[in-house]
């Protein structure tokens, strides 16, 4: 019985949320700010949902930012049974095929995830994976994008049973989205330039 109630309700909230113009405009400005503050972006880091599918679909996030820096270094961490799927695109530098739970992260996954922050140094983490929360970033040395805006965006479109409400398509609008914030960071150009010369 209270899943009968609460899950109408919780969907309702969701969909409210999702189609909130103050907060779209705050998550789009917090994403912003960090891309803005950015004194260098050469390595980075990605870090899908932990299924496998969800390690095939991320890859449309990855094309846009390689197609528009393809000077950058990308570090993909994702499930490791998905490697014989994901492991020959050419737009990942650095494979990490170091997830082995299904559904939701286990301790080790969060451990993998621990060690790999420590042991390279990333100018910026975007993180897809909604189970990976501030609290396991509390070690990471640069700044973390978190899916929030995506995960609204995907809601809005569902919800309004539009054409664009495909997971794939989302992923590359809000890496889209976030490439245009980047454009416009000074540094980020012009060392863009210098890889250039």
């Amino acid at each position: 019985p209270i899943a009968r109630v609460s899950s109408p309700v919780i969907d309702s909230l969701l969909k409210r949320l999702s189609f909130n113009k103050n907060l779209n405009s705050f998550l789009k400005k917090r994403n912003s700010k960090k891309l803005l503050q950015i004194g260098r972006l050469k390595k980075v880091l990605i870090i899908p949902d932990i299924n496998i599918g969800d390690a095939m679909i991320c890859q449309s996030f990855i094309a846009p930012i390689k197609n528009a820096f393809p000077e950058i270094e990308i570090s993909y961490i994702y499930q490791r049974s998905a490697s014989p799927l994901v492991c020959m695109n050419p737009n990942i530098d650095q494979h990490f095929p170091l997830f082995r739970n299904i559904g939701y992260p286990s301790d080790k996954d969060f451990a993998s995830l621990q060690n790999l922050m420590k042991g390279f140094q990333f100018d910026m983490i975007f993180n897809l994976n909604p189970y990976f929360t501030s609290k396991h970033f509390r070690s990471a040395r640069s700044p973390v994008i978190y899916s929030s805006r995506l995960i609204s965006n995907l809601i809005r479109t569902y919800t309004s049973f539009g054409s664009e409400a495909h997971i794939s398509l989302q992923m590359s609008k809000f890496a889209e989205e976030l490439i245009a914030t980047l454009v416009s960071n000074p540094e980020v150009q012009e060392k863009k330039r210098q890889n250039f010369h």
